[in-house]
């Protein structure tokens, strides 16, 4: 298993997707362990659910809905790592809230899914509770979904984000997104995310056109 450092996306010397689960330290020391999400994590959702504020669940979900109905876990862990693909982040210095696979506290998922017209396109979102904010936990996350991504054939990512959702707003700018902001709903700004690296491995930033 790799173990990398640093909390701005720091990743193994390699042009090919990483290879999950490995293990990475945030600069605070904090160790984490990501890892592809699976349809067995139904509890380990719950219990990160249950760590969110109601303003990250609005923000993550649109809604603030009180708790995750079996429906909308049913879809959420409709994985099949090629049409649906998840990362989840597990902080591995704290015990698990939840009797699974897991071997660390559930931080935060990062997962896209490809259009039903378009494998090459897919929709992106990312949450991550919020006693991890600013940590770097969903930069990692996204970091690691981008290299399955671009190994998977995906080329472009869309994100919905609501406009008050600012950490979400900087972090997608800093990948390169594009947004586009609705005239008839400025409470909502839509981004495509070009997924290409260099030969060094950084992010090429391509601007795409309104």
């Amino acid at each position: 298993m790799d173990r990398v450092a640093g909390r701005t996306g720091s990743r193994p010397d390699t042009n090919h997707a990483i290879e999950l689960p490995f293990s990475v330290e945030l600069d605070d020391g904090t160790p984490l362990r990501l890892r592809l999400g699976t349809s067995d994590d139904r509890d380990a959702l719950r219990a990160g659910f249950e760590r969110l504020t109601p303003a990250s669940r609005a923000a993550r979900f649109f809604t603030g809905m009180p708790n995750l109905s079996d429906p909308f876990l049913d879809r959420l862990l409709d994985i099949d790592e090629s049409r649906h693909v998840a990362i989840a982040a597990e902080d591995t210095s704290r015990g698990s809230d939840v009797d699974t696979h897991s071997m660390g506290l559930g931080v935060g998922v990062a997962r896209y899914i490809t259009s039903s017209t378009d494998a090459t396109r897919a929709d992106l979102a990312v949450a991550v509770i919020d006693e991890y904010h600013g940590r770097g936990v969903g930069r990692l996350l996204l970091e690691a979904l981008i290299d399955h991504a671009i190994a998977n054939g995906v080329t472009t990512w869309t994100a919905t984000v609501l406009s008050v959702n600012t950490k979400m707003l900087r972090l997608l700018a800093s990948l390169g997104a594009t947004p586009r902001s609705d005239p008839g709903d400025r409470s909502i700004v839509e981004f495509e995310i070009p997924l290409e690296r260099d030969d060094s491995g950084v992010l090429v930033s391509t601007p795409i056109s309104a």
